[in-house]
């Protein structure tokens, strides 16, 4: 039997990935969208053993955010961190006109480690 998949892993790939982004956008858009899965998946791992119960749908996100911002505020605005990093995401997945720099995904990753730090 294998071990789950741990989402922090993803951070380790978005680790590997910035060193050779050079502005390009596939793969600043991945480091972007990889780091908001790492965020969400293990956000929502925690709150599930912390009793809150979610739907397995898209609306899980949104209440992955609000829980923060309503229920653990005193964890420093990580509700408000993980709305921003939601937005990038979004915006990379969806809007093709959109141009990102190497700072926007280094940016994903700091948020993204910053949150796993503050859930345990």
């Amino acid at each position: 039997m294998s071990k789950s998949f741990d989402p922090i892993d993803y951070l380790t790939l978005c680790d590997s990935l910035i060193g050779t982004c050079n502005n390009n956008q596939s793969v600043i858009r991945t480091i972007i969208g990889r780091a908001y899965y790492a965020s969400f998946l293990k956000t929502r791992e925690w709150l599930k053993s912390h009793g809150v119960i979610f739907s397995k749908t898209h609306e899980d996100h949104e209440k992955v955010k609000e829980t923060l911002r309503q229920k653990y505020q005193y964890l420093t605005g990580i509700g408000d961190k993980f709305g921003k990093l939601q937005r990038q995401r979004i915006k990379a997945d969806y809007e093709i006109e959109a141009f990102f720099i190497r700072t926007d995904a280094v940016e994903s990753i700091e948020i993204a480690k910053e949150i796993a730090k503050n859930i345990h």
